[in-house]
């Protein structure tokens, strides 16, 4: 037996006279089509429940006893006899002219349901019925829709089916399905069931970017987004706070300390000729992210292109790249130096600006004077480019030592000020190039190529590299050994 989710009360059934339309030749041109992939679905997975479309449609009601909605076309007199008509006038003339009785004539007080009227949606938003030369011909079929998968019966298929009936063309090329939002116990959140904190809330504690930036990291396409606000253990309510959303909120913080580190610092006229080798590096580096968020964003992968924009700004952009290139503490930095690392930060605002529009607008107009209708949603989007991966994966093996180093001077507990020695045995030239960038970020008093065998080092292997590492500790051999 059925109970009312909002009231607890049983759900009694009540039956009555009902309109049906026979779904069984509507469906054929919409299963087609969905099968043969010219409406594409994603996630791609979708497609399975549109399958059953035949099976699932054999006859549908398309009225329904609610107070508000559009009103059916039939009338009807006293016996029962029916004139499907435009008005009142029109139907009495409909019963005259049939020798029917013109008595108590009364429209149906049923209205179109509410899936039925809204699968319509895509011709009557531009008045195609009415007017089917208008604009209707240039927006429609439009590109995408995004939706719930919960409702592909409901609405979803039953808009193709409208398509190909009316338009005799589909209502839209691609369907991105979004994820349902639950709770820590997988129940669909929602205001009547109490378990959704409130979003105004979330919005004030953590900025609106950081609230899309936490939802859309975690929401692969179709997938279920498990949110992750604690529940109240007295009250048993939801508390209005979440990790993903913090996590957003620093990601901001992040952004707008670089801006304020950016103009913050001195310059002078020149070109530091030892940061064009880091600038190459993150060129490149930030091509191919670029080209990847292309092809994400093709694919309607929204999370997983928020997630490599998020490590590529706070990992290769403001750990290494700002790491690399700023200048010594209180001395000004070189002014090529300065307009490049400006440039870039350009490019990532409107890399970032459709999933964090706020802050990056905020940023763009703070990182140097702009004319009255320079804004970032405006921007050009960065474009697919060519990429030198060697140049990439030089730039990753840098890092790898740099990290190796760090780990070495932990283990062997020195300060910042101990300097230490590494010699190293490499056929790659990526080294050489990046030389004073490695003395600068592991601390070391000098980095040059070893003659042999050191005494005294701790070595590190690296892709077919030797690195050894002269510390001024003695190194205990046999502790160094595996277990």
């Amino acid at each position: 037996m059925g109970y009312s989710e909002r009231t607890d009360v049983v759900v009694e059934p009540r039956l009555s006279l009902q309109w049906f339309v026979d779904m069984t030749k509507l469906v054929t041109p919409a299963l087609e089509n969905v099968i043969n992939q010219n409406i594409q679905f994603f996630p791609e997975r979708f497609i399975n429940f549109i399958q059953t479309l035949d099976g699932e449609y054999p006859r549908l009601a398309y009225l329904s006893p609610i107070v508000v909605g559009t009103a059916n076309s039939r009338f009807y007199n006293k016996d029962g006899d029916i004139a499907v008509c435009k008005t009142r006038e029109e139907a009495i003339a409909h019963f005259k002219a049939q020798n029917q009785s013109t008595e108590n004539i009364h429209q149906d007080e049923d209205v179109v349901d509410t899936w039925f009227s809204s699968w319509l949606w895509p011709i009557t938003v531009f008045d195609g019925f009415k007017n089917p030369e208008g604009e209707v011909n240039y927006y429609y079929p439009t590109n995408v829709l995004v939706t719930g998968w919960d409702i592909i019966f409901f609405w979803v298929a039953r808009m193709i089916i409208a398509g190909y009936e009316f338009k005799d063309e589909k209502p839209f090329k691609d369907v991105y399905f979004t994820g349902m939002v639950r709770d820590r116990n997988r129940k669909k959140m929602s205001k009547s069931l109490g378990n959704s904190p409130d979003s105004m809330a979330l919005i004030d504690k953590y900025g609106a970017d950081g609230v899309r930036f936490g939802l859309l990291s975690c929401s692969p396409a179709g997938g279920d987004l498990i949110f992750d606000a604690p529940i109240d253990p007295k009250t048993k309510e939801t508390i209005n706070e979440s990790a993903l959303c913090e996590q957003g909120r620093n990601f901001c913080n992040k952004l707008w300390n670089v801006l304020r580190l950016i103009k913050g610092w001195e310059v002078y006229e020149g070109k530091n000729e030892e940061n064009l080798v880091v600038m190459d590096w993150f060129e490149n580096k930030m091509q191919s992210v670029i080209n990847q968020s292309h092809h994400n964003l093709a694919q309607y992968r929204i999370s997983e292109t928020v997630k490599d924009m998020y490590i590529f700004i706070w990992d290769d952009f403001c750990s290494w790249y700002l790491e690399f290139i700023k200048p010594e503490y209180q001395q000004p930095i070189d002014s090529y130096t300065l307009n490049k690392t400006i440039d870039y930060l350009e490019k990532i605002c409107s890399l970032l600006h459709p999933f964090m529009p706020f802050i990056t607008e905020e940023l763009w107009h703070h990182i140097k004077e702009r004319s009255g209708h320079d804004y970032c949603i405006v921007s050009e989007y960065p474009k697919v480019g060519n990429f030198d991966a060697s140049i990439i994966e030089g730039g990753e093996m840098v890092k790898e030592l740099i990290t190796a180093i760090r780990e070495v001077r932990s283990k062997s507990k020195l300060k910042n000020s101990d300097l230490v020695a590494c010699h190293y045995e490499s056929a790659s030239t990526i080294f050489s190039s990046f030389e004073k960038k490695i003395c600068k970020a592991a601390y070391l008093s000098e980095f040059t190529v070893s003659q042999g065998e050191q005494a005294e080092a701790q070595t590190i292997l690296l892709k077919g590299s030797k690195f050894h590492i002269i510390t001024g500790q003695k190194v205990d051999i046999e502790s160094e050994k595996p277990g």
